[in-house]
């Protein structure tokens, strides 16, 4: 019977052993990953405030008489003429610093928006509050008169 009792202790203690192994080496991997300092150079972290940014809800509207033919045709005084107006118009509503978010082009007449689609064109490459963020959306009017559009501008505030 003791040689049994030895058996069993012995493979008791190899058990307690292996376990207590195992618990020095989780303790050695957690004590390596957990005490690493930050290198000298660092930097750390400022946090800064930003006001959110929406659209104000109240547009900026401008409306504009031109030649169609003229327009589609993409001549340059048609063009020119157009992009006067509209900062004719921005200067008198004191736009002339803000960021245009979206601009809704209504285009009179019945022209498939094709007269919206080439004054959002313009206006696009316009600058000034018109910049790369700029959504352009391009509308029919049909209750307009043909060689009028209506640009329904949506700025930042």
């Amino acid at each position: 019977m003791k040689g049994r009792e030895r058996r069993r202790d012995m493979f008791s203690l190899a058990g307690w052993l292996f376990a207590d192994l195992f618990i020095v080496l989780a303790i050695i991997f957690v004590a390596s990953t957990a005490m690493r300092l930050p290198p000298e150079n660092a930097l750390t972290p400022t946090p800064t405030v930003s006001k959110p940014v929406s659209l104000n809800p109240q547009p900026i509207d401008i409306s504009v008489k031109m030649d169609v033919k003229r327009l589609l045709a993409n001549d340059p005084i048609t063009s020119s003429e157009i992009e006067m107006r509209v900062r004719e118009q921005l200067s008198q509503q004191n736009a002339t610093q803000l960021t245009a978010g979206l601009v809704l082009t209504f285009g009179g007449g019945t022209q498939d928006g094709k007269i919206a689609h080439a004054i959002n064109a313009l206006l696009s490459k316009m600058g000034g509050i018109f910049g790369s963020r700029t959504v352009y959306e391009d509308y029919i009017d049909l209750q307009a008169l043909f060689g009028t559009a209506v640009i329904r501008i949506f700025v930042y505030r």
